[in-house]
């Protein structure tokens, strides 16, 4: 049954209430359950946001050496902790939030950036997430995904296979919100540049998005398909075992920096704030619009399904702009793109 537009409010309220103080009552019964005080760390949404926090994660588990560690994030996430070094105990919640009485039971420390607060950023989002929680990082904290050993070696024996000695390229098109995706038909061109220079090209990801739920695939012709096959570890492998990753601004180029493989990074509405220069990271955007970066201006220009100038940053960054970078990226010397 539909809800009327003057109740959605009421309801959408009540809700969020809900889930917070369930949210406190399950940690509070892990507490107990657990004979031993705990320190929880809430990052709820971005997989991309959930790897950033990591190095901040590493110092709070210091700062608190007596206590058990807890994450709360969203259920798709929670594998992502197991691949971070340290075994922290994870609490899947569909919300990031808590009641002001939790201080009573136990420390929390909520993960918010720039984005969060509709602010513009300062910093990278690694030392953003830092401040929000009153963490000073040592110089250089970067955050780290180590697969399984086993995996790993499995994986690497398929992508040696597939790569027959030449370099594995592999695409990340989506989904994430329309303002950060580049046209399909865009993609296709890069594929057909990268093969045409020797490469071998694979997209991985999945038909879906932990906001938005299921969307229509976009396979392209020509790239060999990992498309809903592989767990978040197994992705992670295979990033690990690529030369490089080329991806718009979402969960899997952060990935991709995570796990030590250099990235180029397809980017209009955002910018470079999300990494720090010293990361392997190329950014790619089109040129001499007045607008990039819309995403972190004060008020924020864009929607997440649209613009004012119909997405124009991303409709006009060509494909054999992104070859250049990946020529680039490869040391130079690979003819992608004249």
């Amino acid at each position: 049954m539909s809800v009327p537009p003057e109740r959605r409010g009421w309801r959408q309220n009540w809700l969020a209430r809900y889930r917070r103080y369930d949210l406190l009552f399950r940690l509070i019964f892990l507490q107990l359950r657990l004979g031993r005080k705990i320190v929880v760390a809430l990052r709820q949404a971005g997989m991309g946001d959930v790897i950033a926090t990591l190095p901040t994660c590493r110092e709070l588990k210091r700062r608190h050496p007596d206590r058990v560690f807890v994450y709360v994030t969203h259920p798709a996430f929670a594998s992502l902790l197991a691949l971070a070094g340290f075994s922290p105990r994870v609490v899947t919640a569909r919300t990031g939030d808590l009641p002001n009485l939790s201080r009573f039971f136990f420390t929390s420390y909520r993960l918010v950036c720039a984005d969060d607060a509709n602010r513009a950023p300062t910093a990278s989002f690694i030392e953003d997430f830092a401040a929000s929680c009153g963490v000073t990082l040592p110089p250089g904290s970067k955050p780290t995904l180590e697969p399984p050993p086993a995996l790993l070696g499995k994986i690497g024996a398929e992508a040696a296979a597939a790569r027959s000695g030449r370099p594995l390229i592999l695409l990340h098109v989506g989904p994430t919100a329309k303002v950060k995706e580049w046209p399909r038909d865009k993609w296709i061109a890069l594929v057909d540049l990268l093969n045409q220079s020797g490469c071998v090209v694979a997209q991985v990801g999945v038909d879906s998005h932990t906001q938005w739920g299921s969307v229509e695939s976009t396979l392209l012709p020509g790239a060999h398909s990992l498309l809903n096959t592989l767990t978040l570890a197994e992705t992670a492998c295979w990033i690990r075992q690529a030369q490089l990753f080329v991806g718009i601004d979402s969960g899997l180029v952060h990935m991709a920096v995570a796990v030590g493989t250099p990235a180029v990074l397809i980017e209009g509405p955002t910018d470079m704030f999300h990494f720090r220069p010293d990361l392997p990271v190329i950014p790619v955007r089109a040129e001499n619009l007045p607008c990039l970066g819309c995403h972190h201006h004060v008020p924020r220009l864009h929607w997440h399904t649209g613009c004012p100038f119909d997405i124009l940053c991303m409709r006009t960054l060509d494909a054999a702009a992104v070859a250049r970078a990946v020529a680039a990226s490869l040391g130079g010397s690979l003819p992608v793109a004249s």
